[in-house]
């Protein structure tokens, strides 16, 4: 399993640079384990930058689906 350090992706994202963020998660998820919570919540973080509700929405969910005590994908699903 690839590992991790959430602090890259948030600083790629606090940059602007949403192909990064998109890039580090995919190749996470795709090391073998989708059940990453903050990086399903980073990644609508994303979309929401971009203004893609729909995307954002999604990513917030599967957050919520993978932990259901994840509090700040599920606030943020209240506010959208």
């Amino acid at each position: 399993m690839l590992w991790y350090q959430i602090e890259s992706i948030l600083t790629h994202n606090a940059l602007g640079e949403y192909n990064q963020v998109f890039s580090w998660i995919e190749r996470v998820f795709l090391s073998g384990n989708p059940a990453f919570s903050g990086l399903y919540f980073e990644r609508g973080q994303t979309y929401l930058s971009l203004g893609q509700k729909d995307n954002t929405k999604r990513e917030f969910e599967l957050a919520v689906k993978y932990n259901p005590n994840f509090a700040p994908a599920r606030d943020a699903l209240e506010t959208i």
